[in-house]
């Protein structure tokens, strides 16, 4: 039996004890892996960046979710943004978008949608359109492998460059 080392005063509830039990043997068990950083580190960081996707349509860098998660957290790093983000990523709750711009961009919206890049103003929005799933099935026809789904993005000019440019002020 694992031996645990944290003091339960008599106050504690049920619950509490658990939580301390569960804690203890997921630390042991666990360091150092992804299940363990989930668990137990940056709960309330990580459903603050998720929070923050989802209330945003700008599709933003790792650098603008912190300048803006910072706010609430004042002492939360870049780095532990960045892992939240990947963790996000990973299960799922999160969308990692690559434009060729040099960033990475994030979107909390995990509905399928098709996304655009402006190449002048580098800016990110997303589409609404019929959906184009039959693409995999003609994809599929001279391809071996399976296809599992397709990630689009859109190129050219925004609508609000487009207005610019014709109605320079």
């Amino acid at each position: 039996m694992t031996k645990r080392k944290f003091l339960i005063t008599k106050q504690a509830s049920s619950f509490q004890r658990r939580l301390v039990v569960l804690y203890t043997d997921i630390h042991k068990n666990y360091k150092g892996s992804d299940y363990y950083m989930a668990a137990i580190r940056n709960t309330k960081q990580r459903e603050a960046i998720k929070l923050y996707l989802m209330s945003t349509t700008c599709h933003p860098t790792a650098e603008t979710v912190y300048s803006n998660i910072q706010k609430d957290f004042p002492n939360i790093s870049l780095g532990t943004v960045y892992r939240n983000l990947n963790f996000l990523v990973s299960h799922g709750e999160a969308i990692q978008i690559d434009c060729g711009d040099g960033y990475v961009h994030f979107d909390g919206n995990v509905a399928p949608h098709n996304h655009f890049f402006c190449k002048k103003c580098n800016n990110i929005l997303d589409i609404e359109m019929d959906p184009i799933d039959h693409i995999d099935v003609i994809a599929g026809e001279n391809f071996d492998g399976i296809i599992e789904g397709h990630t689009v993005l859109f190129h050219g000019i925004c609508p609000d460059c487009c207005h610019r440019s014709t109605n320079p002020e």
